[in-house]
């Protein structure tokens, strides 16, 4: 891959072992942290290729749970200003490039290669009657007591649910969301509405909710954890913290969820991992 990333380029390929996504995802942003902290010291700095295969959605995307490199990548670049770029494909095609790599984000597939830009996009037209909540027996939405969760669970019932459970690591509301529990309990029958306590990353907490649930579910994840760090104080500590709620609870819901008549499933991010940012 010299062809592409230069003679004096660093080249760390992120890659998964079937059926060990998870594990697997965690490792390859550890070390690409390491990597990244070992070069913002260095001067002159060294350029750094990350390269990713399916994280990115145009056409394969089997290798979504590696995407947090991207993001790594982009803090990377705005926080340390470290010539860090980042290429999906695989290292076939991407050695068949006759290009230099300029671009700081690059996909690459069979047929054509792709780059980010920002264009103009009308929103796609609704289905017809918009959507309505009521076409689940119940919704789940993990992080529900907080400020995220809580705003979805009103949503939900403005729109229709007929049941929702907010869960939460620790199974009670926190004390800022007390005016906000009462609007919702009082938009709907107490009985229907109910906060249970669920470790999202803990598998056998998750089966034990869906096992309360309908048979027709709404799927809303947005359990997560701060854990805000420039680059020198992150750690594989600090990655495990914010990982394991987010990342591997979403991966726990899609699995448990396979066996299930889904009627949505929404995962929230942070638009910091799309642009990037410091912290």
């Amino acid at each position: 891959l010299l062809g592409v990333a230069g003679a004096s380029s660093l080249l760390l390929a992120v890659a998964t072992q079937r059926g060990q996504q998870a594990r697997d995802a965690l490792f390859g942003l550890e070390a690409a942290l390491a990597l990244v902290q070992a070069q913002s010291t260095k001067v002159p700095l060294s350029p750094m290729l990350l390269l990713t295969r399916g994280t990115q959605l145009s056409g394969d995307a089997h290798g979504a749970m590696h995407a947090g490199a991207w993001g790594l990548g982009r803090a990377a670049r705005t926080e340390a200003m470290l010539p860090v770029r980042c290429i999906d494909g695989s290292a076939a095609l991407v050695r068949e490039l006759e290009m230099p790599f300029l671009e700081a984000a690059l996909v690459v597939r069979l047929y054509a290669c792709f780059v980010a830009r920002i264009a103009h996009r009308r929103p796609a037209a609704s289905a017809a009657g918009g959507f309505s909540a009521r076409t689940a027996g119940g919704h789940l939405v993990s992080g529900g007591t907080s400020g995220l969760g809580m705003l979805t669970g009103r949503w939900l019932v403005q729109n229709g649910a007929r049941s929702i459970v907010l869960a939460s690591r620790g199974g009670v509301l926190a004390r800022t969301m007390s005016t906000e529990w009462e609007q919702l309990r009082s938009s709907v029958p107490s009985r229907l509405v109910r906060v249970e306590r669920c470790d999202t990353a803990e598998p056998s907490h998750i089966r034990r909710l869906m096992a309360l649930t309908h048979r027709s579910l709404g799927v809303w994840h947005a359990a997560g954890v701060l854990a805000d760090a420039v680059l020198p104080k992150q750690d594989a500590a600090t990655f495990v913290r914010v990982c394991a709620p987010k990342m591997h609870g979403a991966w726990t819901l899609q699995l448990a969820g396979a066996s299930m008549a889904l009627t949505v499933s929404v995962l929230f991010s942070s638009i910091a991992a799309l642009l990037g940012g410091s912290g």
